[in-house]
């Protein structure tokens, strides 16, 4: 059974929250393990942060949001773009709570911010690039 897209974009944007909240904490830490202090090692824990709850989020998407195999070689290349972009996008972010606020609340919620706002617009080329076949619980679908 598929689900309409408005609910497909809804458990994604639950999914990407839950994720991003979840990512939060490796972030945290691997920026204080590095002694952080510099946008450099923000991106560089934004980056090492991700890596791990790509895995997580294929498995969400596969089975629960789009209920279909999307060929793997996609996932990865599409979410390293992402990544990417939220990693250069987080020091951006922490610079701008900076201005806001004082530096201490910079460091905190600058990363979480760049995830939401990098994996919200990714709805679309999940949609239609990545898992744009039905459902198969007996084969994957094929490369494209």
């Amino acid at each position: 059974m598929s689900l309409s897209p408005v609910h497909q974009y809804l458990l994604f944007l639950f999914n990407v929250g839950k994720l991003g909240l979840l990512s939060w904490v490796p972030q945290y830490g691997i920026y204080w393990l590095m002694n952080g202090s510099s946008y450099w090692h923000c991106t560089k824990a934004s980056f090492l942060a991700c890596v791990p709850l790509v895995f997580v989020n294929l498995s969400i998407q596969r089975r629960l949001i789009f209920t279909t195999n999307g060929p793997l070689l996609r996932f990865l290349l599409e979410k390293l773009l992402i990544m990417a972009s939220i990693s250069l996008f987080s020091p951006l972010c922490r610079a701008i709570i900076e201005l806001v606020a004082t530096r201490e609340h910079g460091d905190n919620p600058g990363f979480p911010l760049a995830a939401i706002i990098g994996f919200v617009p990714s709805f679309l080329p999940n949609k239609f690039w990545m898992f744009r076949g039905g459902f198969s619980p007996t084969r994957p679908t094929r490369l494209r």
